[in-house]
């Protein structure tokens, strides 16, 4: 009779099994090495970043490299390994560890439970500050009062 095709998804299991995995290092070390060699102050380009990874990577790049980068690129930027500064790319600055571990005291169990206090409740009737008050603030107040310190010794120097 007729042979019988096989399933789509037998189809995949052997597609998945054929593909190799790649010969060139993972897309975000690649990446990241880009941008450290570049060394630019603004970050580097979509361009920049992929005329890098071919001229270092050339044999071993797949024929539509240029369309995963810029997948890659947008992944990246998603999760947060990657940050895009208008059409460049920068690496996010890790904070530096510094070298004293400090550690944090932990509370004593005691037979006491204690308990956080409770904020005083103030009532709704708070004094209001006159209009006058309200656009001088107090350090200004202080400035003119030491210029006008100042013009005083002036004149009586003179």
């Amino acid at each position: 009779m007729a042979e019988s095709k096989p399933t789509t998804s037998a189809t995949k299991a052997a597609k998945a099994k054929a593909r190799s995995p790649p010969s060139h290092p993972p897309y975000l070390q690649m990446i990241g090495e880009a941008i450290t060699a570049l060394k630019d102050r603004t970050g580097s380009s979509q361009y920049a970043i992929g005329k890098f990874i071919e001229e270092k990577h050339k044999a071993k790049l797949p024929p539509n490299f240029a369309k995963v980068l810029l997948i890659q690129l947008r992944k990246f930027t998603a999760s947060g390994k990657l940050i895009k500064i208008k059409n460049s790319y920068k690496l996010p600055s890790v904070p530096k560890k510094s070298a004293v571990v400090t550690k944090t005291k932990k509370p004593k169990a005691s037979g006491k439970v204690v308990t956080p206090k409770k904020k005083k409740v103030v009532s709704g009737l708070r004094k209001r500050k006159s209009v006058k008050s309200i656009g001088k603030s107090p350090v200004k107040k202080a400035g003119a009062a030491a210029a006008a310190a100042a013009k005083k010794k002036m004149k009586a120097k003179k």
